[in-house]
């Protein structure tokens, strides 16, 4: 900033002067291009109505270093490519702007980018008109000499661009730690939910869990007192590095039984299909819902509030999941989707879609919940998913899948400290977008202030004097 006011100092006796964008810069429309013509892998990048490219192209219109604005679909939208590229017919771009750094004019251009939204008009596809950018003013130091103003120009790009690499980099780092957490949850997770298969229902009575009321309230794990052994994991600052896990031993708690039955999910609860209802069937007030589409989008591991209700009048035509019951979708995108479950933990039924299941049990619904997402069940789960376009889960066969039935103090124990991982990660994801758009709006205040030049002010009109 010293840098830059000592050069204005220096060289700008008249200081800065805005002018309108037009009479500095000669904005052209690109040329158009169908998809027929464009490769999907080589050549150089063709912008058309939005900042990822369309395809590539064996010939360039644009030369690298160059800023330019998406004038239809993604209308307002501002790019600077380090590369050569094609502009096609919905982008604004100017070939070599007289006396202007181009990525000044593309820092003043995404500081005007609010200005020059507001003015797309807004049809079936938004569109921009070239004389809403060539009408800005923008600030120029030292008009009358090209070199000194050209100088300037390069000194607050340099700055801008340092804030630029600077907010990216944080960005990335914040990432890769948010990664790196989910990481270390999921190897305990799968730590704590790994038993050994030395016996199943059937040399074992299998009365123990079926017998606990499906309705026992799913906030006792949190009961648990914190300072039990195997809590301690969740207790290690989050600054602690990631891949420590990777070297802990995978030893279970001194408390966990050497045996564990294993049960076939058909022999510990039924599965119970939902019933079909559409989101024309949303209302305001009315029968809480939970849809499949939902369960991806909207919920954890356990949910005891909806984000849906439906109609009332469909009361008797709805089939419901019960506070305890975990709901498990039948479709998904991929075999690793297809079958996610929560817990509904909610104090009432609640309606579910006919794409889920309510698998109904006696046993702490948040561990069956945990477990459905460990690396071993989705290996098993995958046995029983059909491979189309939509990957479809078959009730039958994963009815059979065998998941472990440790004694209910134990399950409790495990959720606890799984509570608090869950917690955790879930309290970085949600910090991650905060913590990034404060960083973006610490570089728009330092691109406005050195920007945002102090305009002329009129001179009042003197009256003549009076003879």
């Amino acid at each position: 900033m010293n840098r830059i006011d000592a050069l204005i100092a220096e060289h700008c006796p008249d200081g800065v002067e805005w002018t309108p964008l037009g009479k500095v810069a000669s904005f052209q429309r690109g040329k158009r291009l169908v998809r027929s013509q464009l490769d999907q892998s080589s050549g150089f990048p063709v912008y058309q109505n939005s900042m990822t490219p369309l395809g590539f192209y064996h010939k360039t219109n644009v030369e690298a270093g160059t800023a330019f604005v998406i004038a239809a679909g993604a209308a307002g939208e501002i790019g600077y490519s380090n590369v050569d590229f094609w502009a096609a017919d919905d982008v604004f771009f100017c070939p070599k702007p007289s006396g202007i750094n181009q990525k000044y004019l593309y820092h003043f251009l995404l500081m005007k980018r609010s200005e020059i939204s507001s003015q797309v008009r807004r049809a079936s596809i938004p569109r921009l008109s070239k004389i809403v950018i060539e009408r800005l003013s923008i600030p120029i130091p030292c008009p009358k000499n090209q070199k000194h103003s050209l100088d300037i120009q390069a000194e607050i790009v340099k700055v801008l661009d340092t804030f630029t690499e600077l907010e990216a980099k944080l960005e990335a780092e914040l990432k890769a730690e948010l990664k790196a957490r989910r990481q270390q949850y999921k190897y305990y997770r799968d730590a704590l939910l790994t038993f050994d298969k030395r016996t199943d229902s059937a040399s074992q009575p299998a009365s123990q869990p079926a017998s606990q009321p499906a309705s026992q309230p799913a906030s006792q794990p949190a009961s648990q007192p914190a300072s039990q052994p195997a809590s301690q994991p969740a207790s290690q600052p989050a600054s602690q590095p990631a891949s420590q896990p990777a070297s802990q031993p995978a030893s279970q708690p001194a408390s966990q039984p050497a045996i564990i039955r294993w049960m076939m999910l058909n022999e510990i609860g039924k599965f119970i299909r939902g019933r079909r209802f559409t989101k024309a069937d949303y209302v305001g007030n009315g029968i809480n819902a939970i849809h499949y589409g939902d369960i991806y989008t909207q919920y954890g591991v356990w949910a005891d509030k909806v984000v849906a209700q439906v109609n009332p009048e469909m009361a008797n035509t709805l089939r419901y999941a019960q506070p305890g019951d975990v709901v498990v979708t039948d479709v998904g995108e991929t075999v690793e989707d297809v079958g996610k479950a929560v817990a509904w933990l909610g104090d009432e039924k609640v309606a579910i879609h006919d794409h889920c299941y309510a698998f109904r049990h006696g046993m702490n619904p948040k561990f069956v919940a945990y477990y459905m997402q460990t690396t071993a069940f989705i290996a098993e789960k995958a046995k029983y998913v059909m491979r189309t376009k939509v990957k479809t889960l078959l009730i039958d066969g994963f009815s059979k899948v065998r998941i472990p039935v440790p004694p209910r103090e134990e399950q409790d124990r495990i959720v606890a400290i799984l509570d608090k991982f869950d917690t955790l990660t879930q309290s970085l994801a949600e910090g991650l977008p905060r913590e990034i758009d404060l960083r973006k709006k610490q570089y728009e205040y330092y691109r406005n202030l050195l920007l945002n030049f102090p305009k002329p002010t009129a001179q009042p009109i003197q009256e003549p004097p009076h003879g």
